[in-house]
């Protein structure tokens, strides 16, 4: 919610941390640079290093933000945990039926483009030669409207429907993940 963060230079080691699971060559020798840096206190490494150059003081080039976020450590240990000990917290919740029935969600790849499909009201006003690599973002600014608006995503096998209002349903190829109740007073159904 708050303007101008992508003008701040804030580097976080728990990100590193967590970038061990992905990637972890690279982020443990992220991590020892960080600490070579001087980011290593008595627990473990410090919330962050500041590298904005409005909230430094003059003639520094860095500022370390000395302080302990716990769940910032608590992170970093479950990834550290990841990488050495063979994935126990990745293993525990993988063994249970619930999270085992929404595992496929997980997998699922980001859609590359999304394609916008009007209310049928306006379809009428479509160009019939819209190029195929045109795409255009659907952006819904009123969740009050008096027929709601649907947001569809699919990659032929997954499909989400999203309202206005936040309400939807979603089917993995001919099966109900989530459940849609039509009812145009009370759109409240649905994931959120």
């Amino acid at each position: 919610m708050q303007r101008g963060l992508a003008e701040d230079i804030v580097i976080a080691p728990y990100a590193s941390a967590l970038a061990l699971m992905v990637a972890p060559d690279v982020a443990c020798l992220n991590l020892q640079r960080l600490a070579a840096e001087g980011l290593a206190g008595q627990f473990g490494l410090f919330e962050a290093i500041d590298y904005t150059p409005a909230r430094l003081p003059r003639g520094q080039t860095s500022a370390v933000i000395r302080s302990f976020m716990a769940h910032h450590q608590a992170m970093s240990v479950l990834a550290y945990a990841d990488l050495l000990l063979d994935r126990p917290m990745r293993k525990r919740f993988e063994s249970d039926p619930l999270f085992q029935a929404t595992l496929l969600l997980l997998q699922e790849r980001i859609p590359n483009s999304v394609t916008y499909f009007p209310h049928v009201s306006r379809v009428m006003g479509i160009r019939a030669n819209v190029s195929e690599t045109e795409t255009a973002v659907r952006v819904v600014t009123n969740p009050a409207t008096a027929i709601p608006e649907a947001q569809l995503l699919s990659n032929g096998r997954y499909h989400v429907m999203v309202t206005s209002s936040g309400a939807g349903s979603s089917r993995w190829k001919d099966l109900a993940v989530t459940r849609w109740r039509e009812d145009r007073t009370c759109d409240d159904w649905g994931a959120y």
